[in-house]
């Protein structure tokens, strides 16, 4: 269980690094 919930900590973690990515590279094309 525990392994579980350290995958899906991971996986948000990276879902919301890609998403701020795309956030900045939007704010920089504009």
């Amino acid at each position: 269980m525990q392994r579980r919930l350290e995958v899906i900590f991971f996986t948000l973690s990276s879902i919301t690094a890609s998403l701020k990515a795309i956030v900045e590279n939007k704010k920089i094309s504009i």
